[in-house]
């Protein structure tokens, strides 16, 4: 996911409920803010919505802040809070279409974890900035006020709202990827001129494919030739193994009792045996 650029978020002096923003607030919100303390997020009109999928969910982490001094115009010599933001993809789809273009912190003024100044949240919104800031101060003057309850802290103040031009960095990719993107967007995208130069090194390419995946198609039959033999080797084990089986049956059956039948020595003139020899 892209980073922000540092864009400008807020100028010493802007208020919202008589309570101004003081040179050293926006020195102490620079210098102090660490996501691992307190992480402000950025939501749509100062509204958090509890919901994930909701119209109002979170839109993304301010991941770093600073301050700097303005040098020209009606504001020269004030300073500007600037900080960077990891933004959604919903974000990024909103700031292309120019929506909620205004921008508005929530400040706490003397957080408890620092005691100093701090950036709680940052808000956009599409209300002009006189008019987003008149309509924050008419608020605070209440004596409910409606944005009481989008609020971080009670004693939380809301900046007077600023024009606000987000611009993203470009994406890190290693050299590797970003010459093949590189090489991919000028095929799909390059002039008439270099077409046919093109599409005959495309045509390259596809050739050099089609040759690696002929040498794999080849290890793969030489696979298939071995997965036929271990089948017809498992076949025949599987009738070697019937065949056991059927044998062990056979001799199971066999009476247990059986005795091998006397050798026969026929006559013998020494012996008592008067068997009679056969006259052939």
């Amino acid at each position: 996911m892209s980073k922000s650029k540092f864009f400008r978020v807020a100028v010493e002096g802007g208020t919202t409920d008589g309570r101004e923003i003081r040179r050293q607030d926006i020195i102490d919100m620079a210098e102090t803010y660490d996501p691992a303390v307190f992480g402000a997020r950025v939501n749509i009109e100062h509204i958090k919505s509890v919901l994930p999928d909701g119209p109002f969910k979170m839109q993304g982490d301010v991941t770093g802040a600073r301050y700097s001094e303005i040098k020209e115009g009606a504001l020269r010599g004030k300073l500007a809070l600037e900080v960077q933001i990891d933004p959604t993809f919903e974000l990024i789809e909103t700031n292309r279409k120019r929506q909620k273009v205004y921008s508005s912190i929530e400040l706490h003024p003397a957080l408890p974890a620092t005691g100093r100044a701090y950036l709680c949240g940052l808000a956009l919104t599409d209300e002009p900035a006189s008019l987003g800031t008149e309509m924050l101060k008419f608020c605070s003057q209440q004596p409910v006020n409606p944005y009481a309850s989008r609020k971080s802290f009670p004693e939380s103040l809301f900046s007077a709202v600023e024009e606000t031009l987000i611009e993203f960095e470009e994406l890190n990719f290693g050299d590797n990827s970003r010459q093949f993107f590189t090489r991919i967007t000028e095929l799909l995208t390059g002039s008439t001129k270099r077409f046919g130069r093109e599409a005959g090194e495309l045509r390259d390419a596809v050739t050099l494919i089609a040759e690696t995946q002929r040498d794999t198609l080849d290890r793969l039959e030489k696979y298939s030739s071995l997965e036929q033999q271990h089948n017809k080797l498992q076949q025949d084990l599987g009738q070697l193994q019937g065949d056991f089986v059927a044998l062990k049956m056979l001799l199971e059956t066999q009476p247990n009792h059986y005795s091998r039948r006397p050798v026969a020595h026929g006559h013998d003139s020494n012996t008592t045996n008067t068997a009679e020899l056969t006259d052939c």
